[in-house]
């Protein structure tokens, strides 16, 4: 019988699921939770929670019974990727909101190896113009599209 091999980054993950999970249910039963015809606030908090139970404990038994290589971990995406969005709440209230949505997905598209400026760009002008269509000429939400 071979020796029980953890994926530690697999099962780190699956844990912080399990534990939100459960954050979700304790937290939403402090509100009314109602009934499936007339749910209350506490509902789908609840419910939400209880899928990432049970999600959480399906990749954690996946986490120590499968056979998988270790992940090597990466800072780049995690900073490329949260940097973009922290420029974003930075530049939206200051330029508007197609500057910002451009350079939240130029910085972000870094977060890929081997990055693409050209990419990055493009994908940039089709998301920042999806951007204007949807939510300020769509749902006509009140932010500036460009502010100078």
């Amino acid at each position: 019988m071979g020796r029980l091999k953890i994926n530690f980054s697999e099962f780190a993950a699956a844990f912080v699921v399990l534990l939100f999970g459960v954050f979700l249910i304790v937290e939403g039963n402090n509100y009314s939770l109602g009934s499936l015809r007339r749910m209350g606030p506490g509902f789908f908090p609840v419910s939400l929670g209880a899928i990432m139970v049970g999600l959480g404990a399906i990749l954690l038994f996946q986490a120590v019974f499968a056979a998988r290589e270790e992940i090597a971990f990466d800072w780049r995406p995690i900073v490329c990727v949260a940097g973009s969005i922290i420029v974003f709440a930075i530049i939206t209230p200051r330029f508007g909101l197609v500057p910002a949505a451009f350079l939240m997905i130029v910085l972000s598209a870094f977060a890929e190896r081997p990055a693409s400026l050209k990419t990055g760009v493009i994908t940039g002008v089709v998301m920042a113009a999806l951007g204007y269509g949807v939510f300020i000429y769509g749902l006509g939400l009140p932010i500036d599209a460009v502010r100078w």
